[in-house]
């Protein structure tokens, strides 16, 4: 995801950024999709990479540190997309 803020597509492709229906309808629904994805999933990325020190820290590296990490991360995935989407159709 920090990929996409500090490189974010110029123009609406099948390729490369955020790429829902919604998104690709036109120009401003475009950049406001990349924006918005962008920031979300870098706060996202932030919170789990955080969760993963602070695990190690007091844990031993074991399959259920991993396991939830994996959650935290489907929950972030679905967490930008919803609100990526819910942006995009005018809600605040």
């Amino acid at each position: 995801m920090g990929i996409l803020k500090i490189f974010p597509p110029k123009n609406i492709n099948s390729w490369y950024g955020y790429r829902t229906r919604n998104s690709k309808k036109n120009m401003r629904n475009w950049v406001l999709a990349q924006k918005t994805s962008a920031n979300i999933g870098l706060v996202v990325s932030i919170i789990v990479i955080l969760y993963q020190i602070l695990i190690d820290m007091i844990f031993e590296q074991g399959s259920l540190t991993r396991f939830t990490t994996m959650v935290l991360w489907s929950i972030g995935m679905v967490l930008t997309i919803y609100l990526t989407e819910r942006k995009l159709k005018g809600h605040p």
